[in-house]
């Protein structure tokens, strides 16, 4: 997996902090959150079709613009996988977490018994 396909600080955050993610993600703020960066997006994508060839500096100014379109694309993917992938890897954590938990409980109630 190249590091742009990894989650941003894919192992710098405790479980808690991926924990606070994947509830972000189900807060109904998030949902304006998202739409708000699609729209970002969608600004700088709508950019670069709007560039005029008849525009005296049409090459310079259109690679000015992708390049505003492609780093503000992959920013928002970046972002937004992340969020996703740590809530993901925090549910998972925590269900073996609890799973573990379990059988150590049985296996002291087992040796009390």
């Amino acid at each position: 997996m190249s590091d742009a396909e990894m989650p941003l600080l894919s192992e710098k955050l405790t479980l808690g902090e991926q924990l606070a993610l994947g509830s972000l993600s189900a807060h109904p703020g998030y949902i304006v959150l998202e739409k708000m960066i699609r729209a970002a997006v969608d600004e700088a994508n709508t950019k670069v079709v709007m560039v005029s060839p008849d525009n005296p500096n049409y090459n310079r100014v259109l690679a000015a613009v992708q390049q505003e379109a492609r780093a503000t694309n992959t920013f928002a993917r970046r972002v937004l996988r992340s969020i996703n992938s740590h809530g993901k890897q925090a549910a998972f954590k925590s269900k073996t977490e609890e799973a573990m938990t379990l059988e150590k409980m049985k296996s002291i109630l087992a040796e009390v018994e």
